[in-house]
């Protein structure tokens, strides 16, 4: 499981991540400028969503995709997936409008060329559906994946994740709501350096 990493610094904040795989990711750093043409990628044969990027993005993808999973954009909004196997449910292909479907991998990239803050990419997530198919390189079923989003302000970090193919934001702290069926989110402060923990998005109802 990953850890989600933001430093506040004396003029903004610095966020990262680490990267806890018992094997190597073939990364490659990507620039998309504004006005890139976007398509998701649904199965070899088929693509999803199409779009063009409002907002500049340098991050890293993976096996040779042209989908960033971890970056940020020119408006200063971090976003990046994280693996936590068993924790996320997608939307069947089969009864998704591929129209505005994503594979798991390409949301952050999805948040990233079209969001500015944080609530704009809460409600951007709202208007795609993600569906579950594998992912090259990533093995036969579709990643497990939840992310962290963080805008310029970084007075709020959210993490969202899949369960029946719906998304939720958690607030900042351990959330209390009896709705949720685990403790997902955990923030703690230490001087100047914050970590959150995430362990994948799970609500009941």
């Amino acid at each position: 499981m990953c850890t989600g990493i933001r430093l506040e610094c004396s003029n903004g904040y610095v966020a990262g991540r680490t990267c806890e795989f018992g094997f190597i990711l073939d990364y490659d750093a990507l620039f998309l400028p504004v006005g890139t043409q976007c398509s998701a990628v649904i199965s070899p044969t088929s693509t999803g969503k199409t779009w063009t990027s409002t907002h500049a993005v340098v991050g890293v993808a993976t096996f040779s995709a042209m989908a960033i999973m971890d970056g940020v954009n020119d408006a200063g909004l971090m976003a990046g997936a994280f693996y936590f196997a068993g924790q996320s449910q997608y939307a069947e292909v089969a009864q998704a409008d591929l129209s505005r479907a994503l594979n798991p991998s390409e949301l952050t990239h999805y948040i990233l060329t079209t969001c500015e803050t944080i609530d704009e990419a809460l409600a951007a997530i709202a208007e795609i559906t993600v569906v579950g198919v594998p992912v090259q390189g990533w093995g036969p079923v579709a990643p497990p994946l939840h992310y962290q989003i963080i805008d310029a302000q970084a007075g709020c970090n959210r993490t969202v994740g899949t369960q029946d193919a719906r998304y939720a934001s958690v607030p900042s702290g351990d959330v209390q709501d009896p709705s949720w069926s685990r403790v997902v989110y955990r923030e703690s402060s230490d001087g100047p350096i914050s970590w959150c923990r995430m362990a994948g998005v799970r609500r009941s109802g």
